[in-house]
């Protein structure tokens, strides 16, 4: 895969982290960490260009940390499951980001 962030390591000669909680999922093109307010303005970008082609609605817009709570809410298992997942500390954070309606 040639725009993959060990090809970009490797082009600018970077050395690739041992450990894979070092390695970044979203890199720059020289291969460096992406800088959070680079990655806020690619979303930004993406969103309007979604809009504009008409693949999802104005009003239907969502922001990154939406994400989270939808991967979370989406998450099948139970609350400890869930909790895993997002890698919470406590059980009460995963309450917050948890909207699942409960079924009786």
């Amino acid at each position: 895969m040639p725009n993959s962030w060990l090809h970009r390591l490797q082009v600018h000669r970077r050395p690739v982290p041992l450990k894979s909680r070092e390695r970044r999922l979203l890199v720059t093109q020289t291969g460096t960490r992406l800088a959070r307010s680079m990655l806020n303005t690619a979303w930004q970008r993406l969103i309007v260009a979604a809009m504009s082609a008409g693949m999802i609605a104005t009003e239907d817009r969502f922001n990154l940390h939406g994400l989270k709570h939808r991967g979370i809410t989406d998450t099948s298992g139970s609350r400890a499951v869930k909790r895993n997942g997002a890698g919470h500390v406590s059980p009460s954070m995963t309450v917050r980001y948890d909207h699942e309606v409960p079924r009786w």
